[in-house]
C-alpha cells in the first residue's frame, strides 16, 4: 500500500511541475509578445505549436519565425490556386513573379533561423528584414497590377505582422 502513495504523490508532483512550467512559459510568452507591434499575432502564433521549442525567447523567436514560414507558403498557395484558376496571362505573371519573392522571403526566413541558431543574431534579424521586404515587394506587385480586386483577397497586411513580429523577437536577443 505505500508504494501506491508514492506513486501518487510522485504522480502529483510531476504533474504540479508541469503546470508551474506551462504558467511560467505563458508568462514570458506573454513578456515576449507585448514587446512586439502585434501581440496578438505572436500570441495566436506561440499557440500552434506549443511543445515544438524550448520556451526562452530564442525558441519563442524559432517559433515566430515557423509561423511565418508557414504563413507565406499558404500565400504561395493561394498564388498557385489564382494562377492555375485563370486563362489571363498577366494574372499568370503577377502570380509567379509573387511566388518567387514569397519563396526568396521563406528561404530569408531559414536563414535567419539557422543564423540564430549559430547565435549569429545581427545576421538573424537582417535575414528577418530581407523577407519582410520580399514580402512587401509581393504586396505592391499584386495591389499595383490589381488596385480594384483588393490584391486577391490575400491579407499582405496580416502577413506583413508576422513577419515584423519575428524580427521584434530576435531583435529582443540582442
Amino acid at each position: 500500500m505505500p508504494r501506491v502513495s508514492i506513486i501518487l504523490a510522485l504522480s502529483c508532483f510531476l504533474i504540479a511541475t508541469k503546470c508551474l512550467n506551462v504558467k511560467g512559459d505563458q508568462a514570458l510568452i506573454d513578456e515576449t509578445c507585448r514587446k512586439t507591434p502585434q501581440p496578438g499575432f505572436c500570441q495566436l502564433c506561440m499557440r500552434e505549436d506549443p511543445d515544438r521549442y524550448s520556451k526562452d525567447t530564442f525558441g519563442l523567436a524559432l517559433q515566430s519565425a515557423d509561423c511565418s514560414i508557414s504563413r507565406s507558403v499558404n500565400v504561395s498557395v493561394d498564388l498557385d490556386v489564382i494562377s492555375n484558376g485563370t486563362v489571363d496571362n498577366l494574372v499568370k505573371d503577377v502570380c509567379l513573379r509573387c511566388q518567387f519573392l514569397l519563396g526568396n522571403s521563406i528561404k530569408s526566413l531559414q536563414a535567419a533561423k539557422r543564423h540564430l541558431d549559430e547565435k549569429r543574431m545581427d545576421e538573424a534579424v537582417n535575414a528577418a528584414g530581407r523577407a519582410g521586404d520580399n514580402r512587401q515587394q509581393c504586396a505592391e506587385l499584386l495591389v499595383g497590377e490589381f488596385p480594384a480586386t483588393d490584391a486577391f483577397n490575400i491579407d499582405f497586411e496580416i502577413l506583413k505582422e508576422y513577419y515584423i513580429n519575428v524580427v521584434a523577437i530576435l531583435s529582443q536577443l540582442l
